[in-house]
């Protein structure tokens, strides 16, 4: 029986990396003082650790965890003119299709490695992606039915939460003992 050398902990970075690129600070609509570009490299780099401290013996996990770090890494270059108050849709989409990835791909590790986790992480998984997918087709809606607004407001608390979800599951599941194989 092999154990992981580290235990679960990169996943309470990754989800500190996560908050400092959720949170917006702004004064006078300008520059972010919580820097995104940050966060999403500490993302990175912790998603980075998550796939070198499974090993090879978890194939699944290490594939996820990649995608997490690189999805994490590439978010930095639309983060950057984001985090200055440059607001253009497709900086916003794309920020958005990676924190989505990021969610989706995070959980799904968390599946292949910890078990007590699994069922929690899969709904977490999927609720961010429906909610993410009903918000995009809501917002294109609003722009030509405006009475669609309050359902993007209530879609919009709806992904809020779920992400808040998320980032309780990446704090809790950081507290697991490492996994054994």
């Amino acid at each position: 029986m092999v154990t992981l050398a580290a235990p679960m902990r990169p996943l309470a970075t990754l989800a500190w990396g996560l908050l400092l690129v959720v949170l917006d600070f702004r004064i006078g609509g300008g520059v972010d003082l919580l820097p995104d570009p940050i966060g999403w490299v500490i993302g990175a780099v912790a998603a980075h650790a998550l796939f070198r401290s499974v090993g090879e013996s978890q194939p699944d996990a290490r594939r996820w965890f990649a995608v997490t770090s690189a999805t994490c890494a590439a978010a930095v270059l639309p983060a950057v003119p984001e985090w200055a108050g440059v607001q253009h849709p497709i900086i916003l989409v794309a920020v958005s299709v990676a924190e989505t990835v990021v969610v989706f791909a995070a959980c799904t590790g968390i599946m292949s490695v910890l078990p007590t986790r699994r069922a929690t992480a899969n709904v977490v998984r999927w609720s961010n992606l429906g909610t993410a997918a009903a918000l995009a087709v809501l917002v294109a809606g609003a722009n030509v039915e405006p009475e669609l607004a309050p359902l993007v407001l209530l879609t919009g608390v709806a992904a809020l939460a779920v992400l808040v979800w998320f980032l309780i599951l990446l704090f809790q599941a950081a507290k697991d003992p490492a996994p054994a194989y």
